[in-house]
């Protein structure tokens, strides 16, 4: 079974080659791809980031929530993931579960971007 820190050379090359995709304008299909992977590849979080992040550019918040939250379990400390689920769930008016995803990432790292944020909501 595979971490979430360790990747193998096939699975950089599949990566690659949704990134390929997506750039060639392929968007379907390498979405496709990316969701084929995360079935492949079910304990990698970059994975689940690569396929939450395509949906996140599609507009599909929801779908790019789930695939952020599986990142993050599988990576509690992956600021990437948290900030993606945060912004997910933020874009789906679920404002309360973002800030709860915020908090809960706080309670273990660091991040300036959610400093950031939350100085700029006390501004307001």
């Amino acid at each position: 079974m595979m971490t979430s820190t360790k990747k193998s050379p096939k699975l950089d090359k599949k990566i690659k080659e949704i990134l390929k995709k997506k750039e060639a304008g392929q968007y379907q299909e390498a979405l496709m791809d990316a969701e084929n992977l995360s079935t492949e590849y079910p304990d990698v979080a970059s994975v689940f980031g690569l396929a939450a992040s395509m949906y996140f550019e599609a507009d599909q918040f929801d779908k790019a929530a789930e695939k952020y939250k599986k990142a993050t379990e599988i990576s509690p400390k992956s600021e990437a993931a948290s900030l993606g689920l945060f912004h997910s769930l933020w874009q789906m008016d679920k404002n309360d579960q973002a800030f709860d995803e915020m908090k809960r990432y706080m309670s273990i790292a660091q991040s300036d971007e959610y400093n950031e944020l939350l100085t700029n909501f006390s501004k307001k």
